[in-house]
């Protein structure tokens, strides 16, 4: 894969578009999941592909009280405030 660089601002809320090659690099789509790290004086983005922490489901998460949880066992908690 060629590098890829870009320069961004930060917004006042602290805030980053990602540019469209890096969301496409990483098939990034809205709503997924990133894990941000420190790491020798730099900021690294990784995808974060954990899923359901009930069934390990990886579609329809939600976070839900700091965990990722899919729709269906929100359901099956009885708990539907997502």
């Amino acid at each position: 894969m060629k590098p890829l660089r870009t320069v961004r601002n930060v917004d006042k809320m602290g805030r980053i578009l990602l540019p469209p090659e890096f969301m496409e690099a990483l098939d990034l789509k809205a709503g997924d999941y990133l894990e941000f790290a420190m790491e020798d004086g730099a900021i690294r983005l990784y995808k974060n592909s954990q899923g359901c922490v009930f069934c390990g489901q990886r579609e329809g998460l939600h976070a839900h009280k700091g965990k990722l949880v899919c729709i269906n066992c929100c359901w099956n908690m009885g708990d539907l405030k997502l």
